[in-house]
């Protein structure tokens, strides 16, 4: 009889090229951010917990001072790095001009503005990772023709952000919770706010 090791291997139960490697990379990440995260825990909490109070301030306001808007969401995530992640976000809706295809004639159609931040651990010392995304979302409309639903594209022009930070921890202070809650109440750009004028161009990463 052969030995179990050439029987694992013929039924395919060996390890696949690569994999091993992998988990290392995957572990000595997660090392890294749990190191990241005690050495600067009081930092990184404190300024979650910001963001967290001022958005239930928010949500606590008359709906005429936030109509705009309506509410603020917050909530913790589980990763598979334990980075803890933290996701804040807010919408509107908005008509906008666009159309259906190139060759079509432009309209108003009614759109969803999301903006959402990813605020999370980074692997590299001393350093928190925000992620931020704007995107239009068009609403679904009742076509004259069929009477059925279909998504109506938004035209090309359609606004986009998709950006990623690196933060320093000794720099999550309250000017920057206040500057994400002025972004997710729609009332600044990010480009117009003071965190994002300070940090250096090597720091910031724009995703397509």
């Amino acid at each position: 009889m052969g030995h179990w090791l050439e029987e694992a291997e013929k039924n395919g139960h060996s390890i696949e090229p690569g994999s091993s490697l992998q988990h290392e990379r995957a572990l000595h990440k997660k090392e890294n951010i749990l190191a990241n995260y005690l050495n600067f825990k009081q930092q990184y909490d404190d300024f979650v917990s910001k963001i967290n109070h001022l958005i239930e301030r928010v949500n606590n306001l008359p709906m005429i001072k936030r109509e705009t808007f309506g509410q603020m969401e917050a909530r913790s995530k589980d990763s598979k790095l334990d980075n803890n992640l933290n996701i804040f976000s807010s919408s509107r809706r908005i008509i906008r001009s666009g159309k259906i295809s190139i060759f079509s004639w432009f309209k108003k159609y009614h759109f969803k503005h999301i903006r959402v931040v990813y605020i999370h651990v980074s692997k590299v010392s001393g350093k928190a990772e925000m992620e931020f995304k704007e995107n239009y979302l068009v609403r679904t409309t009742l076509d004259p023709k069929n009477k059925s639903r279909k998504d109506i594209k938004p035209a090309g022009t359609s606004k986009k952000l998709h950006v990623l930070l690196y933060i320093d921890m000794n720099n999550l202070n309250n000017e920057v919770a206040l500057d994400i809650i002025d972004w997710l109440s729609f009332s600044r750009e990010l480009e117009d706010t003071t965190f994002f004028k300070n940090t250096i161009d090597q720091e910031i990463k724009y995703i397509s």
